[in-house]
């Protein structure tokens, strides 16, 4: 047996490739729990902030899907997410005006 008939083998070996006719259906996410995340800071009136964990997720990997859906969705009530000490915290504010106030207030005491 040669080394191309040896190598022929292991690539058979390696995957396999079945005819069909047509592709299935695909499947899409009928909704996002970072929906559902929103949600449930939005519905909740007693408090303004929370901190949000997700089973298995680090942080850094909810950080951008909330950014952008809280964006997207454009909600009357601002939230806005802030990050420290390796934790994800959400802020709900009454109106625009009052974070961009909270906001400046930040700034200024990261600078010092």
């Amino acid at each position: 047996m040669s080394k191309r008939e040896s190598k022929a083998k292991d690539t058979e070996k390696e995957f396999n490739i079945n005819p069909i006719k047509e592709l299935p259906v695909g499947q899409r996410l009928k909704h996002s729990f970072y929906d559902d995340i929103l949600d449930a800071c939005m519905a909740d009136e007693k408090n303004k902030i929370w901190e949000v964990r997700v089973k298995d997720k680090h942080w850094k990997s909810i950080y951008a899907p909330l950014d952008t859906r809280i964006m997207k969705k454009k909600y009357p009530l601002k939230i806005f997410i802030r990050t420290k000490e390796d934790k994800l915290y959400l802020k709900k504010y009454d109106s625009f005006e009052a974070m961009l106030k909270d906001r400046k207030i930040h700034k200024k005491k990261t600078k010092q």
